[in-house]
């Protein structure tokens, strides 16, 4: 009686560590999904303007584009690295999507032509976020190091 009751632990035991194997495995699978998505359906656009100035960045699949000109005719574009795509979907993971359109500007210069208006937007088939007006440079922390690696890149991509 001993050894079957030894034998239904042991067997209760390995059932508990294959499910706990099993989660981990679709915690994995749901990183895997959201970098899948992010190349096909998500787009992510960094667009700053002022009367003199415009600066539109954005992020397509294996793409990220620029324009300095507001209409659209000159665009430059690069292929996204892998590795730096692989940044962009950290960074878009560490901000919640949904309080986007609620975030603070830390500043307000952009309301008396002191810095350039600016916005990001997060779109994907399903829906999209777009932030407040916020200076051109200061944007709000919750999506500063996105930004910044925005135009980080663009910034890359002027000098190649």
């Amino acid at each position: 009686m001993k050894i079957l009751f030894c034998f239904l632990v042991i067997f209760a035991s390995a059932k508990e560590c294959n499910q706990k194997k099993a989660e981990a495995s679709a915690e994995t699978k749901s990183e895997v999904l959201k970098t899948e998505a992010f190349q096909k359906d998500l787009t992510m656009t960094y667009e700053a303007n002022t009367r003199g100035f415009y600066e539109k960045i954005w992020v397509e699949g294996d793409s990220v584009k620029f324009t300095n000109d507001r209409y659209g005719k000159v665009v430059v574009s690069n292929i996204l690295p892998k590795n730096e795509k692989t940044t962009l979907v950290n960074l878009l993971n560490a901000v919640d999507l949904k309080t986007m359109p609620q975030l603070e500007a830390p500043s307000k210069a952009h309301q008396y032509d002191g810095a350039a208006m600016a916005t990001l937007n997060i779109t994907s088939e399903k829906s999209s976020y777009e932030t407040k007006t916020f200076d051109h440079g200061n944007p709000p922390e919750a999506i500063k190091a996105l930004v910044e690696k925005l135009l980080a890149l663009k910034a890359k991509m002027v000098e190649e």
